[in-house]
């Protein structure tokens, strides 16, 4: 199995850390020929290794295996010294203090979503809930675009992407990407925010390029629509799971106090890949320059040598440092905006809903590739009074 272990494989996303752990506790770094070949790293302190050490893996090359996107994607794989310089450049508009003047209108976006369909009875927690308010949230709160549907016709590329990386998916992103920056060069008014800051921002003292722009943009599309979305709908199926676990979530401690046990057992973002530069051991295994290694964030979240039972939902576990946003210098950007929208949607939907249940004769299967959460998710529950 280990041989061929293909991230993107349907028939192993389902039962995919079960195979994880049986890597971690026979052989944690593991040579795959698919995708070009790489070598798959699965126990916590490896992967903390390779995200600590940024010299002897890097990111530039890309992220993704196989490498087939369309333009670097600063500052996901972008090295030091310049990562620096991209994280300057964005950094003030996903700050918790950034963003703290947005957390009424996330929450109002929530309350609009589930307004929708709360009379239903019913609804599909990943079209009804999860797409639409992330896509929603990153139109009018990161890109100030008005019209959502722009970016929900583009939600399923990134989907796709993240389930099989398609070369023609990467083209059309792009080209999606371009349009809308095109749109902003020639909009009358220019406000302050992240797109002006791409379009007219420097780094290293210049500004940036045309590919630089692009793939930069692509990157706020990336982690803006699926990975927040994975983590909501990963969440509503815990709650079917575990009818404890809604009064739980409705103490208004449980984002400090559970969210991260959340995001350790559900990882929304699996791996990521990095490029071996020099001659050196790990796990036991010698690497090479050039080697690719796909760091698997979500299994280092379940190694039993750092979270006790790692498999089992423990919302009083205590010390949890997980990997969920990465670690290191390339710490997920958006992780605040992330915390802040998931906030608003579970409590928004507990708020108005109770008895949440899986659809009679519902059964629950997991997206594939780099981004992992049910594929479909229906649901009922009652409304409340």
């Amino acid at each position: 199995m280990l041989e061929s272990f293909d991230l993107y494989d349907p028939a192993l996303a389902d039962g995919v850390y079960d195979v994880l752990a049986g890597a971690r506790r026979q052989c944690p770094v593991a040579h795959s020929s698919a995708n070009e070949g790489f070598w798959l790293v699965t126990r916590y302190e490896d992967v903390k290794t390779i995200l600590q050490d940024d010299d002897a893996y890097i990111s530039a090359p890309g992220k993704s295996l196989p490498m087939r996107q369309t333009h670097p994607m600063p500052p996901l794989d972008t090295d030091p010294p310049m990562h620096r310089e991209f994280r300057v450049l964005l950094n003030r508009f996903f700050s918790r203090r950034g963003l703290e003047p947005y957390g009424p209108a996330i929450r109002q976006i929530a309350r609009e979503t589930v307004e929708g369909w709360i009379d239903a009875g019913s609804c599909e927690v990943v079209q009804d809930l999860g797409n639409p308010f992330t896509a929603t949230v990153l139109a009018r709160i990161v890109l100030a675009i008005e019209d959502v549907g722009e970016i929900r016709r583009v939600q399923h590329l990134v989907e796709s992407l993240a389930a099989r990386n398609g070369a023609a998916q990467w083209q059309e992103l792009a080209a999606f990407v371009v349009a809308l920056l095109d749109d902003r060069r020639r909009a009358a008014e220019q406000p302050d925010d992240v797109l002006a800051a791409i379009l007219q921002g420097t780094v290293a003292g210049r500004p940036l390029t045309e590919s630089e722009q692009i793939g930069t943009t692509i990157v706020l599309l990336l982690g803006g629509l699926d990975t927040t979305q994975s983590a909501i709908s990963s969440i509503v199926w815990r709650l079917t799971q575990d009818r404890t676990l809604e009064d739980r979530l409705r103490q208004p401690d449980w984002i400090t106090a559970a969210l991260d046990e959340f995001l350790r057992i559900d990882s929304p973002v699996t791996a990521m890949a990095r490029t071996v530069t020099r001659d050196t051991v790990l796990g036991g295994v010698e690497l090479h320059p050039g080697d690719r290694v796909l760091v698997h964030y979500g299994s280092a979240n379940r190694d039993d040598a750092v979270f006790e039972q790692p498999d089992q939902l423990n919302l009083e576990r205590g010390r949890n440092p997980h990997m969920a946003f990465g670690l290191g210098i390339h710490r997920c950007i958006g992780l605040n905006l992330a915390r802040m929208s998931i906030a608003a949607s579970i409590n928004e939907l507990l708020e108005r809903v109770e008895d949440i249940r899986l659809a009679p004769g519902a059964e629950v299967h997991f997206t594939p590739g780099i981004v992992r959460h049910p594929k479909a998710l229906p649901i009922t529950f009652r409304r409340r009074a």
